[in-house]
């Protein structure tokens, strides 16, 4: 992946954390080693948390039918507990979030 996008990237991983950060989560964001990001479980970009909510987060500049068959089915059938969810965020043009919930 090239450094740009990484950098693309982060800069939506922050501008996540950031909203949720507003609505009062607390957030872990995935690690990065080297040039390359280590997702939670290879699927996630974000922990969110609250007591009462768990919000697991991928966020990336493609649709979720444009990433690959592998991921796609990995995070439909990654295990969700109460009070958690799994979303995948996707950046709109007019700076809010398309929010699609797995």
């Amino acid at each position: 992946m090239s450094r740009s996008k990484l950098n693309r990237g982060d800069y939506l991983v922050r501008k996540a954390i950031k909203q949720l950060g507003i609505e009062g989560f607390r957030c872990e964001k995935s690690k990065k080693i080297r040039w390359a990001q280590q997702d939670f479980w290879g699927l996630w970009d974000i922990l969110a948390i609250k007591p009462d909510n768990l919000r697991m987060i991928q966020v990336s500049q493609k649709y979720f039918s444009q990433k690959p068959k592998e991921f796609q089915e990995a995070a439909l059938r990654f295990p969700v507990v109460s009070d958690m969810t799994k979303e995948y965020w996707r950046p709109k043009n007019d700076g809010t979030w398309d929010i699609k919930y797995l």
